[in-house]
């Protein structure tokens, strides 16, 4: 059995002791408190280096080593997808989200769907991700919504926020289930976590988080007063916002190889090329988004192309 086929056989043995609402679902019951958190995992299949941190979290609440007076829900995204090592089999999950019940087709589709009542039975949610390319740290990627930013400052880990206009989709494709959820009332934040696959690195940021916002849901979830007035004052704390999005002109634009998520760009540096052989540049200063590489070889490089609606983003900071 392989390592990933051994933490899915534990999350559904918690599933077993726990059982959530839909399938592939956990939900722990502490108290009688109305809070109500939602964590999920594996909403992209291949993303899968967050699911060691959920399940050391259901452990530890289990075993009472992390006090919770409330409802948590754990749920895996995409698993037939993750089974077969890839992002998503026939569309992107998080890309169909607020579909209306005659435009669901797909397995994704569906999983969306049920994913959604989750996400309206909640009071915040935290949908946890990797990024394709290296990343230099976690960060938060969402839109800007008052309350969902409010509690990225109190949770306070990563300390890289970055937002688009809320009345911008982030992708071309569809909706996000951040968007979805914010869409809807509900204060939600999309969590990147490092480069695609298991790490130390990735565990370990990720449960830091998890153990965080389940603190600061305790104290802070009954009482919106003193959470207006409590946002944490991290001195390392850095807000950007997306102001740049590098279209897609052909299939065969390349970026140069070890671009990372994070790293500092400048007005003019060359990234790549275009299939004319023209460079890309990038059009102003910021940090480096999601550079998008192709594998033309695979059995899914068509797939895989069609999904990519841009090249990167650059966002500026936020003073």
């Amino acid at each position: 059995m392989d390592l990933l086929a051994r933490y899915i056989q534990d999350f559904e043995a918690f599933g077993r002791r726990h059982p959530g609402p839909i399938s592939h679902s956990v939900r722990m019951r502490f108290g009688n408190s109305r809070r109500r958190l939602l964590f999920s995992a594996l909403v992209h299949g291949d993303e899968v280096g967050t699911l060691p941190a959920m399940l050391q979290m259901m452990k530890d609440l289990e075993e009472e080593k992390i006090q919770f007076d409330g409802e948590i829900d754990f749920v895996l995204g995409n698993l037939p997808a993750a089974e077969k090592g890839r992002r998503f089999l026939e569309k992107d999950l998080n890309r169909v989200f607020g579909l209306a019940s005659h435009q669901v087709q797909t397995q994704e589709e569906k999983r969306a769907q049920e994913l959604s009542s989750l996400v309206l039975e909640s009071k915040l949610y935290l949908d946890l991700h990797q990024t394709i390319a290296a990343s230099l740290a976690p960060f938060y990627i969402t839109a800007f919504h008052e309350s969902s930013y409010q509690w990225a400052r109190l949770i306070g880990l990563p300390s890289v926020y970055i937002g688009h206009s809320s009345e911008e989709r982030f992708s071309k494709q569809g909706l996000c289930s951040d968007e979805f959820a914010q869409a809807n009332g509900v204060a939600s934040l999309s969590i990147e976590f490092f480069q695609k696959g298991f790490s130390e690195k990735a565990e370990t940021h990720c449960f830091d988080v998890l153990a965080r916002a389940i603190q600061t849901a305790e104290s802070f979830m009954d009482s919106p007063a003193e959470r207006s007035s409590a946002v944490d004052t991290n001195k390392s704390w850095a807000s950007f916002k997306i102001s740049h999005r590098e279209e897609l002109q052909s299939g065969r634009d390349v970026l140069h190889p070890n671009l990372k998520n994070l790293q500092e760009l400048k007005e003019g540096q060359i990234l790549g090329k275009r299939s004319s052989g023209a460079p890309i540049r990038a059009k102003q200063n910021g940090i480096l988004l999601f550079p998008k590489y192709q594998d033309y070889s695979g059995e899914n490089s068509s797939m895989e192309k069609s999904a990519r609606d841009f090249l990167f983003l650059i966002a500026a900071k936020v003073l």
